[in-house]
């Protein structure tokens, strides 16, 4: 048996011990070696008549050949030889012995044979590549949309493709045959070395997805990602062969992107630097802080993950403040304010604050970028100011001419009767126009300063009106290192007369009560008056100002106003230690 695509042919001894193993021979060899009994296919062989075929028609003309050579064997088999479950040729089996066909361990023996003889085979055939084979692959590469060309052994160029037309603007006839082309047109390469050195690295295994800088006809700078294609191609002449896809573009793009990821990334760590940075969800649960977030308040960032922004609410803006902050950026416009958050040490912090709605592919919101950025000192230094004009108005009610001349009259009548008594009362009215014009303007008094001014007012109130009401003024504690703002107790005792009991038939009568509880200090003012309906109209003026400057400058402060089980106004103050102990300090 001979494969003629091959030119190699394979015996295989396969009738009784004496048989040889598997051997393969080149077809013009004369040295081969068969057991004796074979002695007719020697000589067939060496005749050259038999001949393999991949054609499964020619197993009838083989039998016929074996058939009617001389002697004629006793025996013939056509077996089939089977690759992947199809018949691709035949194996002829003969004898020089008559063997019954019928015979199932025979037949068992024949198939075995020819299916270890077929595989064997059928790995050695090869298709001869006609023309017409290599004329539908050059069409074919011809118009692939990647860059194709090949090389002889002095890798002057074989093919050129459109594509290689395209992109290097280099015609066919141009480069066809020239072996320095690739090298000094494209690559631009006159000083690269010799031939060799230039073919030995092109060739190389590892020479994949190259990023080659080559020259366009135009002079313009193209890159290309190259690889050389190892299998051998089975059109004459053609050495090597190279794919390749212009990647310009993309590198351009690549080029871009990075650039644009260099600024994206200076102006992420400038903004780090100088701002606070916070992003949610379209539910309002963070998902990213910076640094900074965390420094200001004061929470780390796995406590602030996940969360809201009411972890750092203040409670200093009321509800439909940030109603109207998430109707903004629900509807996809950028909110900007200054919000006033607490830290988690409880200290307070306002931040001017701008977000913006970060939009998916739909164009609806689905997260909100937040910047920020610490305003506290510019509110504190407006706060003071403002708190400072305040002062200088609640000064201007306590040295109310009118006040000051029923006094004076009230004095002027005990002149007459009660001297000593007169003499008491232009002392404490001194006393207080001398702490009006001293502390007005001071953030935080000594706790015994205010409460001897309100000790003098309340004495002096009830001078006027000994008759109608009695007072009562108990301090139980150490207030030594207690401090507070100036014109607190005073203005909550004179809305109480005013508000309570100036205009109820019957005495009237005005407690007022301190405690202090370690930093903890609480004051308890009450009035037997008609009571309040609604405290949020009885929040005066004064009152709102009491209330300011306690959260302003004090920690944990509350003012609190509500009716007393017994009757009356019960108006109650609470505050801790001043939030910035220097200031306490100059004080």
């Amino acid at each position: 048996m001979i494969d003629d695509a091959s030119k190699t042919f394979y015996l295989k001894a396969a009738f009784g011990a004496e048989t040889k193993p598997e051997e393969t021979f080149a077809h013009d060899s004369k040295r081969i070696t068969v057991p004796a009994s074979e002695e007719f296919l020697l000589r067939l062989v060496n005749e050259q008549k038999t001949i393999w075929s991949n054609d499964p028609k020619d197993e009838v003309r083989y039998e016929h050949i074996l058939r009617t050579s001389h002697p004629a064997p006793k025996t013939v088999f056509g077996i089939p030889i089977l690759s992947q479950k199809k018949k691709s040729g035949a194996l002829i089996f003969y004898s020089e012995q008559a063997k019954n066909a019928q015979d199932e361990t025979f037949i068992s023996w024949i198939e075995n044979v020819a299916y270890q003889m077929g595989s064997l085979i059928f790995e050695k055939v090869e298709v001869p590549f006609t023309q017409g084979n290599e004329d539908r692959i050059g069409q074919v590469l011809e118009n692939m949309p990647v860059m194709f060309f090949s090389v002889d052994e002095q890798f002057r160029i074989l093919s050129w493709n459109h594509e290689c037309e395209n992109v290097t603007g280099y015609e066919k006839e141009e480069v066809i045959g020239k072996e320095r082309f690739f090298k000094d047109q494209l690559l631009g390469i006159q000083d690269y070395g010799n031939s060799s050195e230039f073919y030995h690295q092109s060739v190389d295994s590892d020479f994949k997805n190259w990023e080659l800088e080559i020259k366009s006809k135009t002079g313009k700078i193209k890159t290309i990602a190259m690889s050389n294609i190892s299998t051998e191609f089975p059109i004459a002449g053609w050495k090597h062969w190279f794919v390749g896809v212009d990647v310009t573009l993309t590198k351009e793009v690549e080029k871009n992107l990075k650039s644009s990821l260099k600024e994206l990334s200076d102006f992420h760590t400038a903004l780090n630097a100088v701002s606070i940075v916070a992003i949610t969800d379209k539910l309002g649960n963070i998902i990213y802080v910076n640094q900074n977030f965390c420094n200001i308040s004061g929470y780390s960032k796995n406590e602030l993950l996940g969360r809201n922004h009411r972890i750092i609410n203040s409670g200093y803006h009321p509800k439909e403040f940030f109603i109207e902050l998430w109707k903004t950026i629900s509807k996809g416009k950028i909110w900007k304010g200054e919000i006033k958050n607490k830290s988690k040490d409880g200290k307070f912090y306002w931040v001017d604050t701008t977000i913006s709605p970060i939009f998916d592919e739909n164009g609806k919101p689905h997260q909100y970028l937040a910047i920020r950025n610490d305003i506290t000192e510019r509110k504190e230094t407006e706060e003071k100011v403002r708190l400072t004009e305040n002062n200088l108005k609640t000064l201007q009610d306590r040295m109310s001419p009118h006040f000051l001349f029923n006094t004076l009259s009230i004095i002027h009548s005990y002149l007459q009767t009660n001297s000593e008594l007169a003499d008491s009362a232009i002392l404490m009215l001194a006393e207080n126009y001398r702490f009006l014009i001293d502390n007005a303007q001071r953030a935080l008094i000594p706790f015994d300063v205010e409460w001897e001014f309100m000790e003098n007012y309340m004495k002096l109130l009830k001078l006027r009106f000994s008759d109608f009401l009695d007072i009562e003024v108990v301090k139980k504690g150490d207030f030594s290192k207690c401090q507070l703002p100036p014109l607190t107790l005073q203005p909550i005792v004179e809305n109480s007369y005013i508000h309570g009991i100036r205009n109820q038939k019957g005495g009237g009568k005005i407690s007022v009560e301190a405690t202090i509880e370690g930093n903890r200090t609480r004051i308890r003012i009450r009035d037997n008056g008609k009571g309040i309906e609604n405290t949020e109209n009885f929040y005066s003026r004064t009152l709102n100002n009491i209330s300011e400057r306690l959260k302003f400058y004090l920690y944990e402060s509350e003012v609190k106003i509500e009716n007393h089980a017994d009757g009356g106004t019960l108006v109650t103050v609470d505050f801790d230690t001043p939030k910035n102990e220097q200031l306490g300090k100059l004080n």
